[in-house]
Order: structure tokens, then C-alpha cells, then sequence
């Protein structure tokens, strides 16, 4: 994984299947878009960010940041966190910020 891309991870409790590719999303406070790949289907969804925008904190979102430099034959525990989870229909769909 390259420095500029980000693998965020949550719960997905819903039955809606959500695949979105090659799509762009704009904050109004950042200067510049986000590039990613969504896929969410029941029980987790994953997001995909290329070149995220600069000090722009996504809300509730668990990475896997934390194990990119580990050797492939390692294991570890991630943890999932069952009460941390946007809205069922973030970020494909617009909201009022």
C-alpha cells in the first residue's frame, strides 16, 4: 500500500449491497477530493482513499493503518467496534455538510 491510500473498515448491519468504484467525494472545508472505492455488504463495509484531503478526519472510522508495515505471515487481532458506525448510508449518499 502506497502512502497516499487509506483502508478504513466498520460495521455494516444492513442488507443493502453498496459497490462504488472510481468515485471522487468533496468536504466544503477541505481544498481538495477524496478518490475511492466502497464496498459494503452485510456484515462489514470497507472504503478504499486515495489522495484523502489534509487534516480531514473521517467520523468513526477504524484503519488499518496500524498493521500496513507488518509481514505478510503475521497475525493480528483487529479490532471491530460494534457501537462506532456512520450513517447506513454514508458516504455514497449526501448529507447536509
Amino acid at each position: 500500500m502506497t502512502d497516499y491510500t487509506r483502508v478504513y473498515y466498520w460495521i455494516y448491519p444492513d442488507k443493502l449491497q453498496v459497490l462504488a468504484r472510481d468515485s471522487i467525494m468533496r468536504h466544503l472545508s477541505a481544498n481538495d477530493a477524496a478518490y475511492f472505492w466502497l464496498m459494503k455488504f452485510f456484515p462489514m463495509a470497507f472504503w478504499v482513499i486515495w489522495d484523502s484531503p489534509k487534516g480531514y478526519v473521517y467520523p468513526q472510522l477504524r484503519s488499518f493503518d496500524d498493521y500496513r508495515f507488518l509481514d505478510p505471515d503475521e497475525e493480528v487481532e483487529i479490532p471491530v467496534l460494534l457501537n462506532e458506525m456512520p450513517h447506513e448510508r454514508w458516504p455514497e449518499a449526501p448529507d447536509d455538510e
